[in-house]
């Protein structure tokens, strides 16, 4: 797993996928790039996200059918994961927390949402990314509306 999250570090993959029958796939800017090394067997998947998960974690997907939860990696980076059971087979998603934000602009917020937002003609608003699909939406919420 080590030699998979470096990779995904170095090559600024958004996510590691590993599920059974396919190799480890890594997003990059948003592509599918599978890695070229054998398909994941079922114990290949088990193995690796027992590896990154605790026993309590581990109860818990395999009672619940999935779990979340984030890891350290090298003192520097974090991953958020996700382990899950499906069709009987373990698989997991760890997504790279980016150690810096980025701006409005580089997220493709449009700029009515820069400044001090009071070109809005609400008072609160949405921000929904979905990185899988590069897309973003921005909604506009009824003052009455509460955001936790």
């Amino acid at each position: 797993m080590d030699d998979l999250l470096r990779l995904a570090v170095e090559e600024d993959a958004s996510d590691v996928h590993l599920s059974v029958g396919a190799p480890p796939t890594l997003r990059i800017r948003g592509q599918l790039s599978k890695l070229e090394v054998p398909p994941l067997t079922p114990e290949d998947t088990e193995q690796l996200a027992r590896g990154i998960t605790s026993e309590a974690n581990w109860r818990r997907v395999v009672e619940e059918g999935t779990v979340d939860f984030g890891i350290p990696f090298k003192d520097k980076n974090r991953f958020r994961v996700s382990v899950y059971r499906q069709k009987g087979f373990f698989g997991s998603v760890l997504r790279l927390i980016p150690k810096t934000l980025k701006t409005l602009k580089e997220i493709g917020l449009p700029p009515v949402v820069e400044g001090d937002g009071q070109a809005l003609e609400v008072g609160r608003f949405l921000y929904d990314s979905r990185t899988s699909t590069n897309r973003l939406r921005v909604q506009s919420l009824p003052q009455s509306s509460s955001c936790a």
